[in-house]
């Protein structure tokens, strides 16, 4: 393990060929099971960068005791895992500064979820040979399977040829698949760098989850550089319960939404995305946004952390039942039918919790 704490850059003798990057805040059982099952692929030129975000928690990592996450790095005694702590919490779009103003000494990088597993590193290879092979090439995207709570290993998988940038966003926002495995793949660094990602909005100053939005923004901004390759196979199987998205549906989404809404008022003036992708993309934003809110009113699996609105208040330019119409009308978006049954559901709970706050019942928010 290389541990870096200070802001010198990790380098070597040679540039380094591929950093998977997880920013990590406890949960260290998640990032022993995530490196184990990734050094064991043994994928050439591959190293793992783990930013450890001030984490304070150990756990019992069967075979090895009670680990922190410092500790959990160091038990693989294995110099393709680069440990660096933060002094203190600063998220996960900040560690991703970090990481490319201090520590990025590769060719290219790979966001990865300390709840993620590896399952094939076949495509990895294969992806890096595309990428070696051809510089006009600035991503390239791979599938993945999930565990959910209806399923234990649901495909989430596509096949396309190679697009140009244009082409993978517009095609993005109309495919579920690419949707849900969002950042997952391999950027070109000397790309990410040309324009400047991570974006960082800063949203986590004002209490919501930098984390969310991050993705997608790195997945488009980058596209504008090159063109996007595709692999088919999946590489990583991914735990989305009892996850950030499932814990906070309301904020992920309205983070997630200041993230799209910004992509799209940059990328469709400089003509790189239609009206079409725009309507589509901020219009599915609504409706997960309306359905997080219903959700923060009547929870579903009991593992929801959110009650109301009170998370994202403090960045709401005015009450959420009139930011919604709001924001059609900015992006001259026409809702889809169920965004606007949806929204008149949340409605109805949003308003019912106001009469009950008015009448001196318990309520939410």
């Amino acid at each position: 393990m290389l541990t870096q704490n200070g802001s010198v850059r990790v380098a070597g003798t040679a540039r380094r060929k591929l950093d998977f990057l997880l920013a990590v805040y406890n949960r260290p059982r998640y990032l022993h099971d995530i490196l184990k099952t990734g050094l064991a692929l043994d994928i050439p030129g591959a190293n793992f960068v783990v930013f450890d975000d001030a984490s304070t928690l150990a756990e019992d990592i069967p075979g090895l005791g009670m680990l922190d996450t410092e500790a959990v790095c160091g038990s693989f005694n294995d110099k393709r895992v680069i440990y660096v702590r933060n002094p203190t919490n600063i998220g996960v779009t900040k560690s991703l500064e970090r990481y490319y103003r201090e520590v990025c000494d590769a060719e290219y990088t790979s966001l990865l979820n300390p709840k993620d597993e590896f399952i094939d590193g076949a495509p990895i290879v294969r992806a890096l040979a595309k990428l070696d092979a051809d510089p006009t090439i600035s991503l390239v995207v791979y599938p993945l399977r999930q565990i959910d709570r209806v399923e234990t290993d649901k495909p989430l998988l596509f096949k396309y040829d190679r697009m140009t940038g244009r082409e993978f966003v517009a095609r993005h926002v109309q495919d579920e698949m690419l949707q849900h495995c969002s950042g997952y793949g391999i950027m070109r660094v000397d790309a990410a760098r040309k324009v400047g990602i991570p974006r960082n909005m800063d949203l986590r100053a004002l209490g919501l989850e930098d984390a969310s939005g991050i993705d997608h923004d790195m997945l488009f901004t980058i596209a504008t550089t090159g063109d996007v390759e595709f692999e088919s196979e999946p590489v990583l199987r991914r735990s989305i319960v009892d996850g950030y998205t499932e814990r906070f549906p309301l904020t992920f989404a309205y983070t997630q939404y200041q993230y799209a809404r910004r992509l799209m008022s940059e990328l469709e003036p400089r003509g790189f995305v239609s009206a079409e992708t725009r309507r589509r993309y901020i219009g599915f934003w609504h409706l997960i946004i309306a359905r997080g809110l219903v959700v923060a009113y009547q929870p579903v699996h009991g593992s929801e952390q959110e009650r109301g609105v009170s998370r994202i208040r403090p960045h709401l330019p005015m009450p959420i039942l009139l930011y919604l119409p709001a924001e059609c009308l900015r992006f001259r978006v026409l809702p889809r039918a169920e965004a606007v049954q949806v929204y008149f559901r949340g409605a109805k709970l949003v308003l019912s919790d106001w009469w009950k706050k008015i009448t001196g019942r318990p309520h939410i928010a």
